[in-house]
């Protein structure tokens, strides 16, 4: 396999994992019939952060537009976005699952 195709295959695989992951994010709030939006939109930032920090990588503002679908709406929205990609989990959420980071989510939203 030559350098090209390995690394065609390598984004083939980070895409599918993080629409993967959007996926279970919306079959949460589907199942639990969350019809808060910025609840949803918590859940599904929440699924980028925790996609980007399984595969030990750093979260672009493009990867939360292009495979999140979260856009900026407004310049304050856009600065809010570019800060947190810099964000890690904090220690304690390293080790949890997708859906203990969504139960979190939900049981410490304050909507």
């Amino acid at each position: 396999m030559n350098e090209n195709t390995a690394y065609l295959k390598s984004l083939a695989k980070r895409a599918e994992f993080f629409y993967s992951t959007k996926k279970k994010a919306l079959q949460y709030i589907s199942k639990n019939r969350i019809k808060d939006r910025q609840l949803c939109i918590n859940l599904i930032l929440m699924s980028a952060f925790w996609a980007a920090n399984s595969r030990n990588e750093c979260l672009l503002d493009d990867d939360l537009q292009i495979f999140f679908g979260l856009t900026a709406v407004s310049e304050t929205d856009d600065n809010f976005l570019s800060n947190l990609t810099d964000l890690k989990c904090i220690p304690d959420q390293e080790n949890m699952t997708l859906f203990e980071i969504f139960d979190l989510v939900v049981a410490t939203y304050k909507g």
